[in-house]
């Protein structure tokens, strides 16, 4: 089953479900780790494909699996993995996490992945982003972040539109979230890699001096 092609659909159809995970919840159920094993194995292509090796993960720092195995990223109050189900099929996932260099902002958006038929509907800002802010919003974060590598800056660009409305997003819920969010003019070192950061405030009070690479 295909969702219906319109606009408002892909903001109410009931048939979208957000699951949240901790990697200690993956490891040990063996089925869901074979379904995001399988789900990566056949959807990530190109240059981020890396990130979702299922290969040797164990010494590829980058990949989703090492950051399940290896870290505490996903781990209790530190962080979760979000699966985005269609009809009950899995067709996307994205992790929400502290972020190091302030570990009072929460990082959402990680590790992204989505079945490519979904690829254009915008749909994880409809469902998924949403539900990473809320969880940061209850486990006490005082801002949120979504970055973006030099591959897809056009995303950080796209939301920069949006929020001095200059641009629409498919699905008004997505166009809500993402019209208040800020777009750093300077790129910033985050894990290593130099980002483009879209900033959602939690707390009005808080301020962070995000540092230019």
């Amino acid at each position: 089953m295909e969702p219906a092609q319109t606009q408002d659909h892909f903001k109410i159809d009931s048939n979208f479900k957000v699951e949240e995970f901790s990697s200690e919840e993956i490891v040990i159920n063996s089925s869901l780790h074979s379904e995001l094993i399988y789900f990566c194995e056949k959807f990530s292509r190109g240059p981020s494909a890396v990130n979702f090796s299922t290969e040797n993960f164990e010494s590829n720092s980058t990949s989703l699996f090492y950051l399940i195995h290896k870290t505490k990223r996903f781990q209790g109050e530190n962080g979760k993995i979000f699966l985005l189900r269609f009809c009950g099929e899995l067709i996307g996932i994205s992790g929400v996490s502290s972020l190091p260099m302030n570990t009072q902002i929460a990082q959402g958006g990680i590790r992204t992945l989505l079945n490519p038929i979904y690829g254009r509907k915008f749909i994880l800002t409809s469902h998924v982003i949403p539900k990473q802010y809320e969880w940061a919003v209850k486990k006490g974060f005082r801002e949120f972040v979504l970055t973006f590598n030099e591959g897809n800056k056009g995303l950080a660009q796209l939301i920069s539109r949006i929020s001095q409305g200059r641009a629409a997003f498919f699905g008004t819920k997505g166009n809500e979230f993402l019209k208040e969010m800020i777009v750093l003019p300077h790129v910033v070192l985050i894990h290593g890699f130099r980002q483009y950061v879209a900033i959602k405030k939690i707390d009005s009070s808080f301020s962070f001096t995000y540092p230019s690479d």
